[in-house]
């Protein structure tokens, strides 16, 4: 198991940030949107394996939290429903 830095200033404000958004919005997200150094952020938050991979999604507060490299601004809070798995070809 390896060990992470501790998390930088940056790293500390974009969670504060992200965790301010979560706790003042009129309903809890269904997922979030982050930017590349917010997924980084994350991503060093989570269990450290020595697998040589990582099969477990990014998350906050156990919101899913999905990558987008796009993104203008560090973080997008969304309520729309999580699409359902697709279905099976024949069913």
């Amino acid at each position: 198991m390896t060990t992470e830095p501790p998390l930088s200033v940056d790293d500390e404000r974009l969670l504060a940030e992200l965790r301010v958004a979560v706790e003042g919005a009129p309903t809890r997200p269904t997922q979030i949107e982050v930017g590349i150094a917010l997924s980084i952020t994350l991503g060093r938050l989570r269990p450290a394996v020595a697998c040589g991979g990582c099969s477990t999604p990014l998350e906050f507060e156990g919101i899913p939290a999905l990558t987008n490299a796009r993104l203008p601004v560090p973080f997008r809070l969304r309520y729309d429903p999580v699409a359902p798995p697709a279905a099976a070809p024949g069913t």
